[in-house]
């Protein structure tokens, strides 16, 4: 592949005559497409002309021309039915006026309805009587008119959100989590914890982020909350694009993001973050201790059910599960299944009889500051050994061996396990998604704020 001869190709015959390099076994409608992506010009309304040969679609370039270099000439179709009519865009907001040619495609008018508001195209969702326009129909397949008023919704979350309000936002996000992660790596399980306690109570609003005041104890002074940390990574790339874009992004997409790079930067997953989500403005340490977040002791009952009242599947359970795969945890939060299971100076019989005795000479009974590792040897490594763990009963939290006790959580776990993470990550990567989409604020819901421990 990296032999393969290209050409540079000079594009006359427009009023930009742009360049192009590409290879020269390339089709002439690839060379099409690029040329439309260039100047805007459809597709079929090119013809293209080699001294004076019309190059045919489905030719190769080198079908027709053997130069390193070369310039061919454009011609475009006007079309028969190519005329300007004056149409009405319409929200709840505002009716906007505009001329547009017929012969266009639908994406071309969802780009001018985004330059005039500054946001991305792909966000916009166009109807005419009803009907959603797909982008790239021809405007006048829907008969358009003059009197024709084509109603515009927004979506929710959408790849590339901020594109046009704050370039290179995710680019920033990524650098500055970088600069943490490389000197401490042991964040990133707090920082995809903290996206995932976040999510879970009150939807993915970057309430989890709010300081307490006088009259109002915060989620982040939860008893569950207590062991979070990285605060100040967010705080950190909050700054940076408070500096490059005011008031543009949120603190609870930065949270999403972070989470991902975090993840990525110690060699788990990658997966595309769909942005949007605004600030939540209200942060309530007791909703931290109502059943929102599924707790360390539950049952599979009790977890599938948890999982469930978010809109999440008994899969993404187990796949959120392998989370634990990074970070540690305190002895008190297994204490009960090394000490007294049932109350009787037991531990619990699901938990591996020669992991019991390791586990007792690290934590001792009622200890609450010793640590140990989720993932003995590699909990700073994103990886599928925590499913190895868990299928030898050796994952640390009730929670854990819970998984063994449902036929498609069960399987799933020896499934990652006899495969060596086969699908974990992408299994993960897609969840994560998912998860990312819980009861998110988007639109005019919420605000954007100035610095994410604080409510404007």
């Amino acid at each position: 592949m990296d032999n393969e001869e290209v050409i540079t190709l000079t594009i006359g015959g427009a009023q930009i005559r742009p360049i192009i390099t590409l290879p020269s076994s390339s089709t002439i409608l690839q060379l099409k497409r690029m040329i439309m992506e260039r100047i805007g010009v459809q597709v079929e309304r090119q013809h293209l002309l080699y001294y004076k040969i019309l190059l045919e679609d489905n030719n190769i370039i080198n079908h027709y021309i053997h130069e390193a270099t070369a310039e061919v000439c454009l011609s475009v179709d006007l079309f028969m039915d190519e005329r300007i009519i004056n149409i009405t865009v319409s929200n709840e907001n505002f009716n906007l006026q505009l001329a547009v040619n017929k012969a266009d495609k639908v994406i071309d008018l969802k780009n001018r309805i985004g330059d005039v508001f500054a946001f991305p195209a792909m966000g916009i969702d166009l109807w005419l009587m009803d009907r959603k326009m797909e982008n790239y129909e021809i405007l006048s397949k829907y008969y358009l008119n003059e009197d024709s008023v084509v109603k515009m919704t927004r979506g929710g979350l959408q790849l590339g959100f901020y594109e046009r309000t704050c370039p290179g936002a995710e680019a920033t996000v990524s650098k500055v989590t970088y600069r943490f992660i490389s000197r401490a790596p042991t964040l990133a399980a707090p920082l995809l914890r903290m996206h995932f306690h976040d999510c879970f109570i009150r939807g993915c609003d970057g309430s989890v982020l709010l300081n307490s005041t006088k009259n109002n104890p915060a989620e982040k002074d939860g008893q569950p909350n207590l062991s979070l940390r990285g605060y100040h990574v967010i705080d950190a790339v909050k700054l940076e694009l408070e500096k490059k874009c005011p008031g543009v992004v949120s603190c609870a997409d930065i949270l999403a993001l972070v989470a991902r790079d975090a993840v990525g930067q110690i060699y788990g997953p990658f997966w595309e973050v769909p942005t949007g989500r605004r600030d939540g403005r209200v942060s309530i340490s007791a909703d931290t201790l109502n059943g929102n977040l599924p707790a360390p002791f539950a049952n599979i009952s009790s977890l599938k059910q948890n999982f469930a009242s978010k809109g999440l599947s008994v899969k993404d359970l187990v796949v959120l599960s392998g989370g634990h795969t990074i970070g540690t945890s305190h002895c008190s939060s297994f204490d009960s299944r090394l000490h007294n299971f049932t109350g009787k100076g037991d531990t619990d019989p699901s938990l591996d009889p020669n992991y019991v005795v390791h586990l007792k000479k690290i934590c001792k009974p009622k200890d609450t500051t010793t640590i140990v590792e989720m993932d003995p040897g590699s909990f700073k490594t994103f990886d599928e050994d925590y499913y190895t763990l868990v299928a030898k009963r050796r994952g640390l939290f009730e929670s854990d061996a819970a998984l063994l006790n449902d036929n498609e959580t069960r399987d799933y776990v020896k499934l990652q396990s006899a495969t060596h993470g086969s699908t974990f990550a992408k299994d993960f990567a897609q969840s994560m998604v998912k998860m990312g989409k819980i009861g998110v604020l988007t639109g005019k819901a919420g605000e954007i704020r100035k610095h994410c421990a604080f409510v404007i």
